[in-house]
């Protein structure tokens, strides 16, 4: 199935406007009006609606309520800490009469070989 020589064809600006018009008509003619006729908004029909209890506050919900202001206090400590003194929250600085730490040791076995050479 060869194309060659065939021409794509183009509605001019005049057509397509006339298109567009008649299929704009279509469409308001085939759908109901939803203007009133006294120019009031149309109202719309939402089915039967209902309203329902709410139960009070949760246990959980009263917990987290008290939990947040407290991280929120940490987060405040925390960030004056670093102001003052940024070395004090470095996880990488480990003070020499430190008794216990915890050492991240490297899963690949020729790394300690590479760092002690």
């Amino acid at each position: 199935m060869s194309h060659f020589g065939s021409k794509l064809e183009v509605e001019d600006e005049e057509n397509r406007q006339q298109r567009i018009g008649n299929l704009l008509e279509q469409l308001n003619s085939s759908s109901p009006s939803r203007n009133t006729s006294d120019g009031a908004p149309p109202t719309f029909d939402f089915g039967e609606r209902k309203t329902y209890a709410v139960d009070p506050p949760s246990e959980l919900l009263a917990r987290i309520q008290d939990f947040l202001p407290r991280l929120k206090e940490e987060n405040d400590s925390l960030a004056q800490r670093i102001r003052d003194n940024p070395s004090s929250v470095d996880i990488e600085n480990i003070e020499e009469d430190a008794e216990q730490y915890i050492e991240m040791a490297s899963p690949n076995p020729n790394h300690s070989k590479t760092q002690n050479s």
